[in-house]
């Protein structure tokens, strides 16, 4: 780990908190930042973010406290570096299936001869040497499949791969079960420990979508150590149902009282 609120939040076996973001809000960004959130994520795969918007997101932050990670949409080289190059703390892989894959995502991390990024930091205060510049990110790839699942080892293995990220709902459509359903289930759980040995045999993180923060002592108990917490439209939905529940409780009593004569 490279930023400074991931390598104290991860130190000693410790644990790190993220908000999620998916639409193009900075307002959003500022309230994660505000909650203290280790890191902020931002989806560029599920949420209506391009890499260019989560780019411009990045470059807004500039060096705040809590760690910035990009979800692409894709293994892409070109899609890794536009959001590395604005000052994206790290990178979230989706799908990747075996150690070539991870390999790829590495290489798209590191300028050469190691790996194949090219030069183009573009947000003010970042490194200007390829070494300091590569050396402050965290490449995570996404385990969610089951060919992922069976490479687990060889993908932990794969020197520049900080950790795995757990995509519960792909996971349990790979295993035959429902996307909602699933998450609870044995079969999440007995993946989730192969996975889980394999990074602490290679001595990197794993981390998983926690969603609510109801749920995160699951996760936690499971070995998960990075956990992306509730999305901005997830707690936007959940709070706005949790206040019109009230305002309909609260407006009940006082429209009765209206409705009731005054007794003589």
């Amino acid at each position: 780990m490279a930023h400074a609120a991931l390598d104290s939040a991860l130190a000693n076996g410790g644990r790190a908190f993220g908000g999620w973001i998916t639409q193009n809000w900075e307002a959003a960004v500022g309230a994660f930042d505000r909650a203290g959130y280790d890191f902020v994520g931002f989806d560029c795969q599920h949420g209506t973010l391009s890499e260019t918007d989560a780019a411009h997101l990045v470059r807004r932050m500039g060096n705040a406290r809590p760690a910035t990670i990009v979800r692409v949409s894709s293994n892409s080289l070109m899609s890794i570096g536009k959001v590395l190059d604005a000052g994206a703390d790290g990178v979230i892989v989706p799908l990747v299936n075996n150690a070539d894959e991870a390999r790829a995502a590495v290489a798209a991390c590191v300028y050469p001869p190691d790996g194949l990024r090219s030069f183009g930091p573009n947000r003010p205060g970042l490194p200007f040497t390829t070494a300091e510049l590569g050396g402050r990110v965290s490449c995570f790839v996404m385990i969610e499949t089951l060919e992922g699942l069976a490479n687990a080892d060889e993908i932990c293995a794969v020197p520049g791969v900080a950790g795995i990220v757990i995509g519960p709902a792909d996971l349990s459509i790979s295993l035959g079960m429902d996307p909602l359903k699933g998450f609870a289930s044995e079969q999440i759980f007995e993946s989730l420990a192969q996975v889980r040995a394999a990074c602490e045999k290679h001595g990197i993180v794993l981390g998983i979508f926690a969603g609510a923060a109801a749920s995160v002592a699951k996760w936690t108990g499971q070995g998960a150590r990075l956990l992306i917490c509730g999305s901005d439209m997830g707690l936007l939905g959940q709070s706005a149902a949790a206040d019109n529940a009230l305002a309909r409780s609260e407006a009940v009593p006082a429209a009765a009282a209206a409705a009731t004569p005054y007794a003589n």
